[in-house]
């Protein structure tokens, strides 16, 4: 599971079930099952997702040059649409993270909220992104 914000407060929680498939190909092999849940300014709530491996490995390389010069940004931009996540920093040591989650039920349902963390909270997050990583790798040849 990776969380961005705080449990007690205000946070938005990834966390990856199994691989949606039983395939070793690029395509079909790298979609895994997650519940997405987060809490923001009084609302809150969870959904399942179908999210990609690769989508946790490119927000995880992303964030790490930003923990050495708190500068930058990194996304998470769901293939299907199910979660967008942006996160600036603003080389001072915080971190802005902005997100849309939607929901796959008709008509379809959005929470669209910010959150912050310091640079102290980021290895945190960088380790469980390698969790993810550790537990679902990328599969078959990435596609030229």
């Amino acid at each position: 599971m990776v969380v961005f914000g705080h449990r007690e407060s205000e946070y938005l929680a990834i966390q990856v079930f199994g691989r949606m498939h039983e395939a070793s190909d690029y395509d079909d092999g790298n979609w895994v099952d997650a519940e997405i849940s987060m809490s923001a300014r009084g609302l809150g709530g969870s959904y399942w997702a179908g999210l990609r491996a690769e989508e946790f490995e490119r927000l995880r390389d992303d964030l790490v040059p930003m923990y050495e010069s708190l500068r930058g940004s990194a996304s998470l931009d769901s293939l299907e649409g199910w979660l967008k996540i942006e996160i600036d920093g603003d080389g001072m040591g915080h971190f802005d993270v902005r997100y849309l989650a939607v929901s796959r039920h008709s008509p379809r349902t959005a929470l669209e909220s910010s959150l912050r963390f310091d640079q102290t909270e980021l290895p945190g997050v960088i380790d469980q992104l390698g969790s993810i990583i550790t537990a679902f790798p990328v599969v078959g040849e990435r596609p030229s």
